[in-house]
C-alpha cells in the first residue's frame, strides 16, 4: 500500500511538474518571441516569486514611450484617453535615507518619491511614482546603468484596513500588522488580505534630473471598491545592469490618496449571445468594463490531445536560446524541439489569440468594424484549461471597453485556425 501511495503521489507531482512547465514555456515562448520582448514583466504572488513571466534578462527603459504608458493593454490606454485615470496633486514626500552598496555606506541623502497618478479596476492596481535623487547619490549611483527600481517593501491599504497589496516578504506583512494592529490570517486569500500579483518597470529616467519615473501595475483576481489608499515603503532597491551589484536605499514614504468616484462605483456591463455557428460553444460570461471585455466559454465534444513532450524536454525548453548560444544544444536538435512543441501548443490551445506561428487573432468587433484584439496584459483576466478530456475551457480580455463598445458586437474566435463567429446583444439592465 505504502508503495502504491509513492507511485501515486510520484506521478501526481510529475503531472503537477508537467502543467506547471507546460503553462509557463507557453506564457514564455509566445510572449518572448512575438509580444513584448522589450521589458521585464515579472508577476508575483504574495510571499512568492514566480519567474516564469521574465521574458528577457532585466528591464529595458521606455525612455520615448508616453507618460500614461502602462504595459497593460489596449483596453486599459482606452481608459485613460477617456479619463479613466486619477492624476494627484500631492507634493513630494523627503527623507533622507541611508544609500548603501557593497562598497560604501553614504548617509543623509535626500530621496523625493511622489505619486503621480493612478488607476484602480477590478483587476488593476496601477501606479506611477515619481523618485527624486540629490547629486550626493550620484557616487553611488549611475543612471545610464540601472536596470530595474523596486520598492521592496510596500505595503498598501485602504479604508478598511484592507491589505490590497503586501509584497512577497511575509514576515515584513506581519511585523506591519503587529505595527498597525491588524490580526490577519496571511495564510490565504480573504477579505481583508488580497492575494495580489506586481509587474513593474521603469518607464522614464532623466539623468538631467536625476529622477526616475516607475510604474508599479499590481493585479488580482478582484479588487473591492476602496475609496482610501495609503501606500506604505521604508526600502528602494536599484539593480545595476549586467552585474549582480544592488544599491539599497533606508528612508521611510507613507502616501495616502482619495479614490476617484468614478472607480469606486465602477460598474459592468454584460452581453448575451444571440447567435452563434458552433453548437460545441457555450459562452457563460461576457463582461465589459472601463478597460476591457472578458470573454469565458467552454467547448464541448472537443478531444485533449496526448501530451508529446517529456518532462526532460519541456526543462530544455526553458533554457533552449541560451543552450544554444553556449553551444550546449545543436541547432538542427533546437529546431526540433521547436517544431515538437509547437505542434502540441497548437493542439493543446484550440483557440488563437496573437497572430503568431501563422496562426490568426481572435478578435472583437463594434457595429462600426472596429477590431479589438485581446489585451495581452500580464495583469489580465485569462486562462486556457481542459476541463476533462472531451471540454476546454476558454477566458480572455479584450481590449474592447465601456468607451468603444456598441450595443450588438461579434466575436470572431479561431479554432484550429477556422473561424467561429458569435453575435451578442449588450443586456439593459
Amino acid at each position: 500500500m505504502d508503495n502504491m501511495k509513492r507511485n501515486v503521489h510520484k506521478r501526481l507531482k510529475e503531472e503537477i511538474a508537467i502543467n506547471n512547465f507546460e503553462e509557463e514555456i507557453s506564457h514564455k515562448y509566445s510572449l518572448e518571441k512575438y509580444i513584448l520582448g522589450g521589458y521585464t514583466m515579472k508577476k508575483r504572488i504574495v510571499a512568492i516569486i514566480c519567474g516564469g513571466l521574465t521574458l528577457v534578462s532585466g528591464i529595458a527603459f521606455a525612455t520615448s514611450i508616453n507618460n500614461h504608458f502602462r504595459g497593460l493593454g489596449g483596453g486599459v490606454d482606452t481608459a485613460i484617453q477617456n479619463g479613466y485615470i486619477e492624476k494627484t496633486d500631492i507634493n513630494f514626500i523627503e527623507s533622507n535615507t541611508t544609500v548603501e552598496n557593497k562598497n560604501e555606506i553614504v548617509n543623509n541623502v535626500s530621496v523625493n518619491v511622489k505619486i503621480e497618478d493612478f488607476i484602480m479596476d477590478d483587476v488593476n492596481l496601477s501606479t506611477q511614482f515619481k523618485l527624486e535623487f540629490k547629486d550626493k547619490i550620484n557616487e553611488i549611483i549611475e543612471y545610464d546603468n540601472i536596470k530595474n527600481v523596486e520598492l521592496k517593501d510596500l505595503i498598501i491599504l485602504d479604508e478598511e484596513n484592507r491589505i490590497i497589496y503586501g509584497g512577497n516578504d511575509k514576515t515584513g506583512v506581519e511585523d506591519f500588522c503587529v505595527e498597525h494592529n491588524l490580526n490577519y490570517d496571511l495564510e490565504e486569500n480573504n477579505e481583508k488580505f488580497i492575494n495580489s500579483g506586481l509587474n513593474y518597470f521603469p518607464n522614464f529616467i532623466s539623468e538631467g534630473e536625476n529622477s526616475i519615473s516607475l510604474i508599479y501595475n499590481i493585479y488580482a483576481d478582484k479588487f473591492p471598491k476602496s475609496k482610501k489608499l495609503t501606500y506604505y515603503f521604508k526600502n528602494i532597491v536599484i539593480s545595476k545592469e549586467n552585474i549582480e551589484e544592488k544599491v539599497y536605499i533606508t528612508g521611510d514614504w507613507k502616501f495616502e490618496l482619495d479614490v476617484p468616484e468614478k472607480m469606486y462605483t465602477r460598474e459592468k456591463e454584460y452581453y448575451k449571445v444571440i447567435n452563434c455557428e458552433n453548437e460545441q460553444f457555450d459562452v457563460y460570461t461576457a463582461t465589459l468594463s472601463d478597460t476591457g471585455l472578458e470573454i469565458g466559454l467552454r467547448i464541448k465534444n472537443v478531444e485533449m490531445p496526448a501530451r508529446t513532450l517529456s518532462i526532460e524536454e519541456l526543462k530544455q525548453m526553458q533554457t533552449l536560446n541560451e543552450d544554444l548560444a553556449n553551444q550546449k544544444i545543436s541547432q538542427e536538435e533546437a529546431d526540433r524541439l521547436r517544431k515538437k512543441y509547437e505542434d502540441y501548443d497548437y493542439k493543446n490551445n484550440p483557440i488563437s489569440i496573437s497572430p503568431y506561428e501563422d496562426r490568426k487573432a481572435s478578435y472583437v468587433e463594434n457595429s462600426n468594424g472596429d477590431i479589438f484584439l485581446s489585451t495581452l496584459s500580464p495583469t489580465r483576466k485569462a486562462h486556457k484549461e481542459w476541463v476533462d478530456k472531451n471540454e476546454y475551457d476558454f477566458y480572455e480580455t479584450f481590449s474592447m471597453t465601456k468607451y468603444n463598445c456598441s450595443n450588438r458586437i461579434k466575436l470572431v474566435l479561431f479554432y484550429y485556425d477556422n473561424p467561429v463567429t458569435l453575435e451578442l446583444e449588450k443586456i439593459n439592465t
